[in-house]
């Protein structure tokens, strides 16, 4: 197994009773699987890209709020993706992030209110669905040899 060290330059946290819990970023796992294979010549395979456990370590209420600092993106550069829950995993609908259904984090579906210098507030317009959910930046250079995601994790309850 190879691990990634994450240095990025934007934030994510959630706002729960006025306290900000930040959320930790996680790097996906992928892994191939083959196509179908018919008479030894062999269909095309695809990459699966999932992130282990069943849930998210950070809680979100339906109508809780975000704060992301964008660092050197822009907040419409950030999506909320969900995900497909498994026995063990969470997985992409999807190989490439922006295949995958998303919410963009702008005005939109958010209230967007500034916070401190370089963050904004963001309230849901819609209370979340329950589920996994990933927040990313698209702007976000891949790591590893799959080309896998940073991303940060939440659990809608």
């Amino acid at each position: 197994m190879v691990a990634f060290l994450i240095f990025l330059s934007w934030h994510v946290w959630v706002l729960v009773n006025g306290h900000l819990e930040e959320v930790q970023p996680e790097t996906t796992a992928s892994e191939v699987k083959p196509g179908w294979k018919i008479v030894d010549i062999q269909l095309k395979s695809h990459v699966v890209r999932y992130l282990w456990g069943v849930s998210a370590m950070q809680l979100l209420g339906r109508q809780d709020t975000l704060v992301v600092d964008p660092g050197d993106a822009v907040l419409s550069d950030f999506i909320m993706v969900p995900l497909k829950k498994k026995a063990q995993y969470r997985r992409f609908k999807e190989e490439k992030m922006d295949e995958n259904p998303y919410t963009v984090l702008d005005m939109e579906a958010f209230d967007i209110t500034p916070w401190g210098d370089d963050a904004f507030r963001l309230t849901p317009r819609v209370p979340f669905k329950p589920g996994e959910y990933v927040i990313h930046c698209l702007k976000s250079e891949r790591v590893g040899e799959r080309g896998d995601y940073e991303v940060f994790p939440v659990s809608v309850k």
